[in-house]
């Protein structure tokens, strides 16, 4: 706290706003070499966009909720909260 002047509370609230959803469309590109119907899925062109944005919302809320139980347990660890 004595280095940050308290706003490290308030940077990471406001991190977990878009930071869940690139980390999600990050693993979910990285899955595609993993699984080949999400690779095949990437690559037609009509049903991709829709597809792969709905997949990355899915991971994107657990993804969230862990960071958020995770900042809230570091926070709680240095006495922010």
């Amino acid at each position: 706290m004595f280095f940050s002047g308290g706003t490290l509370a308030n940077f990471s609230v406001m991190a977990l706003g878009l930071n869940p959803y690139i980390n999600a469309s990050i693993i979910l590109q990285l899955l595609t070499f993993v699984f080949p119907k999400l690779e095949e899925i990437q690559k037609r062109r009509r049903i991709r966009q829709a597809k792969i944005n709905q997949y990355t919302r899915m991971i994107t809320v657990p993804l969230a909720l862990l960071q958020a139980v995770g900042m809230y347990a570091l926070l709680r660890i240095r006495n922010y909260c």
